[in-house]
């Protein structure tokens, strides 16, 4: 009887543990939902979390979020990223599904040289005469809804 009760005890052990796993997996697939994109020959870590997604200017396979070299961009607005020289990082940030005060992009970068601009009611024209400029410069580009990763 004695043996019995202990492979009853090791059983559920074993059950608790692995369904602690897999919730543990299910919650950092929804949680943390990452997308590597290369652009140019920078690599982008783009992060979606419920603060909104973070935007790495490498590849990032961390469980927490880093504290130093990401942008921190709301989860309602298009980001237009443009590289310059392999090295130089060009940022615009437009409302989509949202007023235009409602966006937020924090930029925590360090060693990545950047340069940002978000649209705005005052400055809808010079900020799409930017955009048009780095297209007709053919730096490497590329456009993200974040909403849609």
């Amino acid at each position: 009887m004695k043996m019995n009760t202990k492979r009853i005890v090791k059983a559920t052990s074993c059950l608790f543990v692995g369904l602690f796993f897999l919730v543990l997996l299910l919650l950092s697939y929804t949680y943390y939902k990452r997308d590597f994109y290369r652009i140019g020959v920078v690599d982008f870590t783009f992060w979606k979390t419920n603060k909104g997604c973070y935007i790495l200017p490498y590849k990032y396979w961390g469980v927490i979020p880093p504290k130093d070299d990401f942008i921190l961009a709301s989860n309602t607005c298009i980001i237009h990223v443009f590289v310059e020289n392999d090295t130089l990082i060009h940022l615009f940030a437009e409302s989509y599904m949202t007023e235009k005060n409602e966006i937020f992009v924090n930029f925590f970068l360090h060693s990545y040289p950047f340069d940002y601009m978000q649209e705005n009611n005052e400055n809808v024209d010079v900020f799409y005469d930017r955009i048009s400029y780095y297209k007709s410069k053919n730096l490497p580009t590329a456009s993200f809804f974040i909403h849609e990763l």
